[in-house]
């Protein structure tokens, strides 16, 4: 009950089909809080994982590589406002940009040009 009430999302890293364990990083809402890990997860649990997550209406992303939670939670909490304007966490969602690119609703933010000076 607690992942689904005080948890944004779970990560799961280095997931590799030539790997034979992954890694789950469970990201809280609280984004001053430390992520939790489970490490070393046999690859043959992720389906299941992934389903019951899917059951109980959790997002979750994947990626081939560990990241260092402890530098992108500082990110987020010393300046939100910038993370979101970024892309927030759609950087752990490789797919996310085909999705975005593809999807006429949401448009891209465009920078205002540079006047030049004389």
């Amino acid at each position: 009950a607690e992942v689904s009430t005080q948890s944004t999302g779970i990560h799961f890293e280095r997931v590799q089909f030539q790997l034979k364990n992954f890694d789950m990083v469970f990201i809280f809402k609280d984004y001053s809080r430390k992520v939790e890990m489970i490490n070393s997860i046999p690859m043959s649990s992720l389906d299941a994982i992934k389903e019951w997550l899917n059951s109980c209406d959790i997002k979750y992303t994947e990626g081939a590589v560990s990241l260092n939670w402890g530098k992108v939670m500082k990110a987020i909490v010393d300046d939100p406002d910038r993370f979101f304007d970024d892309g927030g966490w759609k950087f752990l969602d490789p797919e996310s940009d085909a999705e975005e690119e593809e999807s006429p609703r949401k448009k891209k933010k465009k920078m205002a040009p540079v006047k030049k000076k004389r």
